[in-house]
């Protein structure tokens, strides 16, 4: 089944890239409109999957946005991109169900992932941080350096690294 995407922001050369990028996936149909009476409007007149905001910043006067298109029309999955995000709105946004807010710029397999969750009706946690995609050698040394395990950084955040071990390690003892 394809999902039909609602992409709520201006015309410009990213609007256009990020409906190109989301049209190339055959799953996914994407319509662009120019602003939140406008979404409002298609979604009463036909089923949408998903909204998407396009923005470059994201604040509690957004969120007051995209819950007006629920009221207004149904719910809805929602996904906010940004630049600049507010942290009480991301707060806040961490509250509200089926609504994800992904920091510009963003990892086209991200953004695919996320919309892919969405759509399907997943629950998707909010991320706090921006990830840094790595694929770096490392090596973990256990505590006393007593042994070491060889390993890939997979990604990295001001929240941590996502580690992957070459080996399995007995935790035993």
């Amino acid at each position: 089944m394809i999902s039909k995407i609602l992409l709520v922001s201006q015309l410009s050369e990213e609007s256009r890239d990020l409906q190109h990028t989301l049209n190339r996936n055959k799953l996914y149909s994407v319509e662009r409109v120019d602003d939140v009476r406008s979404a409002v409007h298609k979604m009463k007149s036909g089923i949408v999957h998903m909204v998407m905001f396009n923005n470059e910043l994201f604040n509690k006067q957004k969120l007051v946005s995209a819950n007006f298109v629920r009221k207004e029309a149904y719910e809805v999955p929602i996904m906010m991109l940004a630049k600049a995000i507010s942290p009480d709105a991301l707060e806040y946004a961490k509250s509200l169900t089926k609504l994800v807010v992904l920091e510009k710029p963003y990892e086209v397999k991200d953004l695919y992932g996320i919309t892919s969750k969405l759509t399907a009706g997943a629950n998707v946690s909010q991320r706090i941080h921006r990830r840094f995609y790595t694929k770096q050698v490392a090596k973990i040394e256990t505590l006393g350096g007593a042994m070491t395990h060889d390993a890939t950084m997979l990604n990295l955040s001001k929240g941590g690294a996502y580690l992957e071990l070459k080996n399995k390690i007995d935790l035993r003892g």
